[in-house]
């Protein structure tokens, strides 16, 4: 939580200081997995405009779409899933997608050239700035929705 502080807070930070709060997430997966496995593709995603100057997209991609694919069907074969969780998620995946799809296929014009890294800015902060807000409510104990526990019911994670 603090170290997203630090990202969203610092002066001049780079796309790659996400990784520095990439990994305290990727801790919390036991406990909270939908969360952390949409931090770890939000990341992944915030760097693209690093990742496509270096020419990596193929890597990105494959990366990208398999980290999610396994985590998420592991997370549905563990019997943690509850559907109303799945809708921000989801909705959020529609967006990353949309904007992949009018990056190739939309020319920015002339007068706005970064238009598309100003769109993953604005889209990948209004996502970090939402998991801050949830990870504070989390460590101060006002919200739980995405815990394992809450996604099992509390009958079952008392049982084991």
């Amino acid at each position: 939580c603090s170290s997203l502080g630090f990202f969203l807070f610092s002066f001049q930070v780079h796309e790659k200081s996400i990784l520095l709060a990439a990994l305290p997430m990727a801790l919390l997966m036991p406990y909270y997995p939908l969360l952390s496995i949409w931090f770890q593709v939000v990341a992944s995603f915030s760097m693209y405009p690093l990742l496509k100057r270096d020419d990596l997209i193929v890597e990105y991609a494959v990366v990208t779409v398999l980290f999610a694919l396994l985590s998420l069907y592991n997370y549905y074969s563990s019997g943690l899933r509850k559907l109303g969780h799945l809708l921000p998620v989801a909705l959020s995946f529609v967006g990353m997608i949309a904007l992949h799809a009018l990056e190739t296929s939309v020319t920015p014009p002339a007068r706005l050239p970064d238009l598309f890294p100003v769109l993953w800015a604005l889209f990948c902060c209004a996502h970090f700035c939402l998991f801050f807000l949830l990870l504070h409510g989390i460590q101060f104990g006002v919200c739980d929705v995405f815990s394992a526990a809450t996604a099992a019911g509390a009958h079952k994670i008392k049982a084991s």
